[in-house]
């Protein structure tokens, strides 16, 4: 008796696609988003720099539907001001026992020769007319407390808005809340220029400052909601849930239980 032939598997079956023009429907606000960010940095792009530093900010509200929790703002505002002093405290102590001059320091200290003189000691032998607290503000460069308040501050709002805005969870592209959450950053970034420009501090001391900054931001961020990049994204940590807004699982969970015959509905 003759095997029978196997026959090839069959194709796996694919998955049923959105046609693109439910795609293009659906998403058109992101792609007039993207198209705007495209042509601002055309236009950016060829503006002449000015010929004296002149800074000034604006403040930029971000509205979104729905209510947080009062739980919820209430421990972000709690951990973003110990965020931003704790912080500084940590940059402060670090200022006085580096004792970096700052790249204006020979300015400081010979102001009328602009020609330093060191001791024996290698301490530099500031003129007298020189008031103490000049010379002393001139030895703290690293880090800057600026840019190390900028990056914890305008961090912990940037993870906040990638939370808030679940720019990471649901598998739908939301490049407009992308760009809106990391509009802080840059801000951060802008005020770390401003202090290299007016030559207050070393881009060393901005860097190492940034970066002393968004760790502690992230640590403080992770203490209280559930990571951005999480399906729970926007929620405390600790429920996956909080009282203004339920998470997409949660809602699940409830639907299904609530569907079982002689089930009640659990609250999460």
């Amino acid at each position: 008796m003759e095997a029978e032939p196997l026959l090839p598997p069959a194709p796996p079956l694919r998955p049923v696609q959105p046609a693109w023009r439910r795609l293009l429907q659906q998403h058109w606000p992101q792609y007039i988003a993207v198209a705007a960010v495209w042509l601002l940095m055309k236009w950016v792009d060829p503006i002449e720099p000015r010929p004296r530093a002149i800074y000034h900010g604006s403040d930029a509200e971000y509205w979104q539907a729905g209510w947080a929790s009062l739980e919820a703002a209430h421990h972000a505002c709690l951990n973003l001001v110990a965020c931003v002093f704790t912080t500084g405290l940590i940059a402060n102590t670090l200022k006085s026992q580096v004792a970096r001059p700052r790249p204006d320091f020979i300015a400081r200290c010979f102001p009328s020769t602009l020609t330093p003189v060191w001791g024996d000691d290698g301490m530099p032998q500031c003129e007298d007319s020189v008031p103490h607290q000049t010379i002393k503000t001139g030895l703290r460069s690293f880090p800057s407390v600026h840019a190390a308040w900028s990056g914890a501050g305008l961090g912990f709002l940037c993870l906040w808005l990638l939370g808030t805005l679940r720019c990471f969870a649901g598998g739908t592209a939301r490049p407009a809340h992308l760009v809106a959450s990391l509009l802080p950053l840059a801000a951060a970034g802008w005020i770390g220029v401003t202090r290299v420009q007016n030559n207050r501090h070393h881009p060393s001391d901005v860097l190492g400052a940034y970066a002393l900054g968004l760790i502690l931001a992230l640590l403080f961020y992770l203490q209280v909601f559930a990571s951005p990049f999480s399906a729970n994204a926007g929620s405390l940590a600790e429920r996956g849930c909080t009282a203004g807004k339920r998470t997409q699982a949660a809602a699940a969970v409830e639907f299904d239980l609530a569907g079982e015959p002689g089930t009640e509905p659990i609250a999460i």
